[in-house]
């Protein structure tokens, strides 16, 4: 009888670690999901961030009716670090 208790105690025991290593490696794949998703989302806010862009254009009629057209587009990189 005592062994049959012994063996159901050691059939729960490896239960239980199996379910807790179980837990930990799905919150370590949890956090470093979390991780990359923070590393994506700060790199385009720093390409948003970091960038302006001025687009300009010009038209105009020479003398025989015909249309000229110019479209400048500038972009510049805004520095925060002083």
């Amino acid at each position: 009888m005592l062994i049959l208790i012994a063996i159901i105690l050691i059939c729960s025991a490896m239960s239980d670690y199996a379910a807790a290593s179980n837990w930990e490696a799905s919150e370590y794949a949890a956090e470093r999901r979390h991780e990359e998703l923070m590393e994506v989302t700060r790199k385009n806010a720093l390409k948003r961030r970091g960038t302006r862009k001025i687009t300009r254009r010009r038209f105009i009629n020479d003398k025989h009716g015909n249309i000229l057209g110019e479209e400048i587009t500038e972009e510049e990189l805004e520095d925060d670090d002083y």
